[in-house]
């Protein structure tokens, strides 16, 4: 009991003593900052900044705008980009070009994915067009003032300094979300990176805003030699310290609004923090225990009765403390805590909850993409690598599209002429892959003579009816393309809706159909909604219609669900579940849905019953043979809906 009273007194002494140096150093900071006189730069070297887009920003029109008015006289070039060709963002950056004609902005559509760290990718095909030996690196959604040269270039001009970076705050906060985010980042982060500023910490970089030289990017290796880590911003700083040069904290702050759409979101991005802070630095993450100041406090306080009364004291003294602490550094910043005080205890408390996860896993998310975390903060998930697969940039790729049929010999021609009209206007290239599962009607006579029609028809028969589920295997079996689609043979599901699903594909890996306004018996529907429920329970509770036929995903996405489970009968229908338990990313779309015009439906609700009881069977099966029924939940999270 005494060991345990003294370790606690310990801790609540060494954060009390951590809150009041934050307080300290961030009042100095704010001297620093706000009286410092601008030094005169005499050389006019010229600048060429790099921001890397991915998605809009709300602001980002204005935040482009900034660099074009800034107050510098040697030449400043912009050079922004995106690696989707199809990114809105372009779109904004045309506008500021046009608004603002003498600027010397250099678009870029498109680049090659050199890691998983897609910025890192980005920085290193937009330095490619950089002119200048300076180089600023800044992220899209941070706001600069017109002086913002005239602060960081004289810091990186000092000799034996090799690169530049500045803290950042978050605007005044509008939702409960991005309050949040700006407790972390005005009350919590920024803060505590002063501290380990002035505690001499040698490769602090902040990768909202990087200023180095051309010479010293390059000596390190360029962008190209960050792609493997997640926090590219450290790992660029620790580079660049190695090599014997200082890297500083320039004494000015941009504004930066990471706006979350929930606060489930902002979590997920805390998360990202903590994961990649432990694996960069393990041992100084576990001693950041001391700057859970509230959390600690708020311990001490609820064994009050079993501890000193000085100790108790010391508690409410250091809850105090850290109110003001919070209050003078988000000043320090040039920002204020205002309306988001009180959230504070609930922030920091989160903030704890957080930190105990983070020692969990090693996954993250990163702009929807999910990673895992190796040593040294590398990246080391790679199902995302591939770029994003949108209708533009999917033509370099063949698809195939691959369609089971039994007994549809009435739908065939209608079949091959819709995916043609339909793939052909998209300027896609295809091929369509129908596989005869034993049919006895005219199905053996109508393939042959599709496919000499157009050489992109392909066909196989099995010789006796084997079921859908072996249709399917023995099309994959034979298709030629990196992505394939699904569709039925009856044209319920019309294959004109297979660029939506291309389109909203991304960098997902597989993109499935949600039938609106279903066209079946209400029996059928009946089952259907029932089993749906089932699978739904079992598995992904976000996921809407797992059997819906109309899907497209990536090959290689395929061969990880294979490594993680074989095919079994009846996969089809659980196939965008078996993607979230294998880790993989699924979107869904909604889609219309037909009458059959042709044909007879093989569907019967007594024949299906036995068969989904087995898959569920299986599908536990696997599930508690991988251990990963807890993860399932999490993993559902993850899929992007409309």
């Amino acid at each position: 009991m005494t060991l345990g009273i003294g370790a606690l007194g310990t801790l609540l002494a060494a954060s009390g003593l951590y809150t009041l140096a934050v307080c300290v150093v961030a009042r100095r900071f704010r001297r620093l900052s706000r009286h410092e006189a601008l030094p005169e730069i005499t050389q006019s070297l010229g600048v060429s900044i790099l921001i890397p887009l991915e998605g809009t920003e709300p602001t980002l029109f204005e935040n482009l705008s900034a660099y074009c008015e800034l107050d510098y006289r040697g030449p400043v070039q912009l050079v922004v980009g995106s690696l989707d060709a199809d990114d809105q963002a372009l779109t904004t950056v045309r506008h500021v070009a046009k608004r603002h004609p003498g600027a010397d902005l250099h678009l870029v559509e498109g680049a090659t994915i050199l890691g998983p760290n897609r910025k890192a990718s980005l920085l290193a095909a937009l330095s490619g067009h950089a002119r200048h030996p300076i180089i600023a690196a800044i992220d899209s959604d941070v706001r600069v003032t017109r002086d913002y040269l005239l602060r960081m270039l004289p810091v990186l001009l000092r000799p034996g300094v090799g690169l530049v970076s500045c803290l950042y705050r978050a605007p005044a906060p509008n939702t409960l979300a991005r309050a949040y985010e700006a407790l972390c980042i005005n009350a919590d982060f920024c803060p505590s990176v002063i501290l380990a500023s002035v505690l001499g910490r040698p490769d602090i970089a902040l990768g909202a805003s990087i200023v180095l030289r051309r010479e010293t990017l390059d000596q390190v290796g360029g962008f190209a030699a960050l792609v493997e880590h997640l926090a590219d911003d450290h790992r660029l700083g620790a580079l660049v310290h190695a090599r014997g040069q200082r890297v500083v904290l320039a004494p000015y702050v941009v504004e930066s609004d990471p706006n979350p759409a929930n606060l489930a979101a902002a979590f997920r991005h805390q998360m990202r923090w903590a994961r990649t802070l432990r694996a960069c630095a393990p041992w100084g993450y576990i001693g950041s225990i001391v700057t859970h100041t509230t959390s600690v406090a708020l311990c001490t306080l609820i064994l009050a009765s079993f501890l000193p009364g000085a100790l108790v004291l010391l508690a409410l003294a250091v809850l105090v403390l850290r109110f003001v602490a919070a209050v003078v550094g988000a000043r320090a910043l040039g920002a204020r805590v205002g309306w988001t005080l009180p959230l504070l205890p609930f922030r920091d408390l989160a903030g704890t909850a957080i930190w105990c996860a983070s020692f969990a896993g090693n996954r993250i998310e990163w702009r929807g993409r999910s990673y895992r975390i190796g040593s040294e903060g590398r990246l080391r998930d790679t199902a995302h690598l591939a770029p994003p697969t949108t209708v533009s940039t999917v033509r370099e790729r063949l698809l195939s599209v691959v369609v089971p049929a039994h007994d549809e010999a009435l739908n065939l021609d209608r079949l091959v002429e819709e995916v043609r009209r339909t793939l052909d206007a998209a300027d896609l290239p295809w091929e369509i892959v129908i596989v005869d599962d034993g049919s006895v009607d005219e199905t053996p006579q109508v393939l042959p003579r599709l496919a000499a029609d157009d050489s992109r028809v392909r066909w196989l028969r099995l010789p006796t009816r084997s079921g859908q589920t072996a249709a399917l295997v023995a099309g994959f079996r034979t298709a030629s393309g990196s992505l394939i689609a699904t569709l039925d043979a009856d044209l319920q599901c019309p294959p004109r809706e297979l660029p939506t699903l291309l389109a909203a594909l991304g960098d997902a890996d597989l993109a499935c159909g949600v039938r609106i306004g279903r066209q079946d018996p209400w029996q059928r529907r009946l089952v259907s909604a029932v089993t749906n429920l089932m699978r739904r329970c079992i598995l992904a509770p976000r996921l809407r219609d797992l059997a819906c036929p109309l899907r497209v995903f990536r090959v290689d996405a395929l061969g990880r669900v294979e490594a993680m489970t074989p095919l079994f009968d009846g996969f089809h229908r659980w196939l965008p579940a078996l993607f979230v338990l294998a880790q993989l990313r699924v979107v869904q779309r909604p889609v219309t849905h037909e009458p059959r015009l042709a044909g007879v439906s093989k569907y019967t609700a007594t024949g299906r019953a036995g068969p989904i009881a087995r898959e569920a069977m299986h599908m536990l099966e696997i599930i508690l043979r991988r251990r990963r029924g807890f993860r399932i939940v999490a993993n559902a999270a993850r899929l992007s809906l409309p």
